[in-house]
């Protein structure tokens, strides 16, 4: 049995689902009144509203006859857990599905131009001799065209196999986390169509100017070999600089400085391989950080237990003598309304004991700072929620006890990554609400060794509402994240490498279609294949070793931007690239790389040296 509040269903205290630790249990209402003996009670209520009535105003009312039977506030369906968390996710699938195509089909259309310009270049002559017996441009454009179309239409079909049985695994991913009553992938040919036309419309982009190239060629030019490109000093040259380097070296030089477009090409293709590489597994470093953050700094409690009410501080006495407890510190929460101007937010406020070691409120530089003795401090999130600062006055409608209206200062702000959250001195908290040490549960240290025995020890206490382990915790946010992100992971490697590999290999076997007379001559006059290819290669090692810092900070880029697009108010993703990362990184690259210049070695190896000097000059 399903209800739409329960979609997805967080347990006290939590942020991720646990289905390992935390559940809903349904029974017939019948039944659990006798058993409760709790006749006609009810603790929640949901209400559908026609189209065009005012929820505001209706909700206003629900208060009103709830208010004498403790009821503590009716809100819209937006601030509903389960509708919140899907429309997040939604808005952040939409982002991505936007960002990640334009990469790749811009990537995809910059490969169809460097195959087409290869292409086209080793059929110069027959391109000069078609138009020669009377083709017409359109004709020899249009199969260029095609060429490049057949290309897209077989990557389509491969693409939507992919595409399908991804969309498939990305339903049982979401089926661990949303709890629907059916959740199925549904193929509708309509996305394939457009699908197709983007892709089509992108290779188009990418093939234009190749096609024009062919389209330009007078038949008689076209029938001779290319002209010999002008050779003069280099910038390099004349700055005095390529003295300095070997042979082998001044020719690469020499000739990316004569070749700049292909160049900045090249390296624009394998940066993107980078950066797309780097944006996608930054998450990893950034969840990492934001656990350590909140549970080695903020949150340093073994274990967080929570009451079922408020409870007078006196009950820490009892919390102290729990099983496995070594220390214990109190706090309070306080349900309320928080307005600021026009702009309102439910949460809640946490009281915190004064020089609390254990919940701990951290500045921006990641530092623990004290709670102040008066006013109130938000999150940098919260703040910017109702659009307040320091100093500003704010009125919290407190949503329990007696729900009074109170206004307090901000005086603080605090840097957070999970949730949106208040604080205040539990001391201040408790004057503000007219209570005497009043709590609302208590952060532990505890002797890990023997935690399982004050689990079954609370579990029988009807006071206690959650206990929360934070080793359970972490660990179960790492091995959901890692069940849902690893996929992902894997498939972006893959297209990062397919990505460099590509880039790498039609850029040298075009500089080899284009130099096969000038490599052979070199073997002629003494130079061993060594040498050759070092000319060669080396003109890619150095493309390559351009790129690579590009596309790091390239990365760093698309990380802030995907950071930014994830910032919602339970998560804000800090981009925290580590060592690991940039060294997982450059390995990617250097791995695809080293693929393309082995084969491409293969291709020197085996040059016949009597055909290339043979070519008509």
């Amino acid at each position: 049995m399903l209800s739409p509040e329960f979609v997805y269903t967080l347990a006290p205290g939590t942020i991720i689902p646990d289905d390992k630790h935390y559940g809903i249990i349904f029974m017939n209402r019948r039944a659990l009144e006798a058993a409760t003996n709790m006749d006609g009670a009810f603790n929640d209520v949901l209400v559908k509203v026609t189209p065009g009535n005012n929820e505001t105003i209706i909700m206003d009312r629900i208060d009103t006859i709830l208010a004498p039977y403790g009821g503590i506030d009716a809100y819209p369906k937006d601030d509903q857990i389960s509708y919140w968390f899907i429309n997040n996710e939604l808005s952040q699938l939409q982002t991505v599905g936007l960002v990640v195509p334009i990469i790749f089909l811009s990537v995809s259309a910059f490969l169809l131009n460097i195959v087409l310009s290869r292409q086209i270049s080793i059929e110069r002559d027959q391109i000069g001799m078609m138009k020669a017996i009377g083709y017409y441009n359109l004709d020899i454009g249009l199969h260029y065209l095609g060429f490049a179309l057949t290309i897209v239409f077989m990557g389509a079909i491969i693409g939507t196999s992919l595409g399908v049985w991804l969309g498939a695994g990305l339903m049982k991913l979401y089926a661990i986390y949303f709890h629907f009553p059916t959740l199925n992938y549904i193929f509708h040919p309509s996305t394939l169509a457009v699908s197709g036309l983007i892709s089509l419309a992108a290779a188009v982009v990418g093939t234009i100017s190749a096609v024009r190239r062919v389209v330009e060629l007078p038949p008689a030019e076209a029938m001779q070999p290319a002209p010999p490109m002008v050779y003069r000093k280099t910038i390099l040259e004349r700055l005095g600089i390529l003295q300095f380097f070997p042979t082998t070296g001044r020719m690469i030089f020499r000739h990316l400085e004569r070749r700049p477009g292909r160049a900045i090409l090249s390296i624009v293709g394998v940066a993107l391989s980078a950066a797309i590489f780097l944006a996608s597994s930054f998450v990893f470093d950034s969840i990492e950080y934001m656990l350590e953050v909140q549970y080695e700094v903020a949150d340093r409690a073994d274990v967080t237990l929570t009451f079922v009410e408020p409870r007078s501080s006196q009950a820490m006495e009892d919390v102290i003598h729990l099983p496995s407890v070594l220390s214990a510190e109190p706090f309070r929460t306080v349900a309320t309304r928080m307005r600021f101007g026009h702009n309102n937010h439910r949460g809640v406020i946490t009281g915190l004991a004064p020089n609390a070691s254990l919940l701990r409120m951290i500045d921006v530089n990641i530092r623990p700072i004290e709670i102040p003795s008066t006013g109130i401090v938000l999150s940098e999130k919260l703040a910017e929620i109702l659009g307040a600062s320091r100093g500003d006055i704010i009125t919290l409608e407190v949503l329990e006890g007696r729900k009074p209206t109170l206004e307090v200062q901000v005086v603080e702000l605090v840097q957070e990554y999970i949730g949106a959250n208040a604080f205040m001195s539990l001391p201040a908290l408790n004057r503000l609400m007219g209570e005497a040490g009043v709590i609302s549960g208590a952060s532990l240290i505890t002797n890990g060794a023997e935690n399982s025995e004050l689990y079954s020890h609370v579990k029988n206490i009807p006071a206690i509402n959650s206990i929360t382990m934070r080793s359970v915790l972490v660990q179960s946010v790492r091995e959901t994240i890692t069940q849902s992100i690893v996929e992902t992971f894997i498939i972006n490697i893959v297209f990062a490498a397919l990505i460099a590999f590509g880039v790498v290999y039609n850029t040298a076997r075009i500089s080899l279609s284009e130099r096969a007379r000038e490599l052979g001559s070199m073997r002629v006059l003494g130079f061993t294949e060594r040498e050759v290819a070092l000319v060669l290669l080396g003109e890619l090692l150095l493309l390559v070793a351009i790129a690579i810092p590009i596309g790091i900070w390239l990365g760093m880029q698309m990380g802030y931007g995907l950071a930014a697009s994830m910032d919602t108010e339970l998560f804000r993703f800090p981009v925290i690239i580590s060592d690991r990362t940039l060294g997982a990184t450059v390995l990617i690259i250097l791995f695809a790389t080293s693929i393309s210049c082995y084969v491409v070695w293969q291709h020197i190896v085996k040059l016949d040296i009597v055909k290339v000097l043979k070519t008509r000059e």
